[in-house]
């Protein structure tokens, strides 16, 4: 099972690690270029995804809860990882509305 490594620090990025444990990976990092810490959660927080994690095949997910900033991470870990390095995360307890329409282009 390939292990998980958050790109966040903040409220966000936990709710998402949360996540990411819930669909029974296992998480080892979280990563942030300003770090409030050293630690999140009792895991190291480096400045960046290590090249060794790469290697490995741990997939990193994007965390960062200001759209804006999320943005120009995601666009910068997107160039640097193969797409299938950056999963999507979907909480097992998710559910979807039974109201929900879903929108027709056309």
């Amino acid at each position: 099972m390939s292990t998980r490594q958050v790109v966040g620090d903040g409220d966000h990025a936990v709710s998402v690690a949360e996540s990411v444990q819930a669909d029974g990976y296992p998480l080892v990092a979280f990563t942030s270029d300003l770090p409030l810490a050293s630690d999140l959660v009792g895991l190291p927080v480096p400045p960046e995804v290590p090249e060794s994690h790469v290697r490995a095949g741990r997939l990193v997910v994007v965390a960062v809860g200001d759209n804006a900033a999320r943005e120009r991470v995601w666009g910068d870990v997107s160039s640097r990882l193969p797409f299938d390095h950056l999963p999507t995360i979907i909480h097992p307890s998710a559910t979807v509305s039974r109201w929900h329409r879903s929108v027709r282009v056309r």
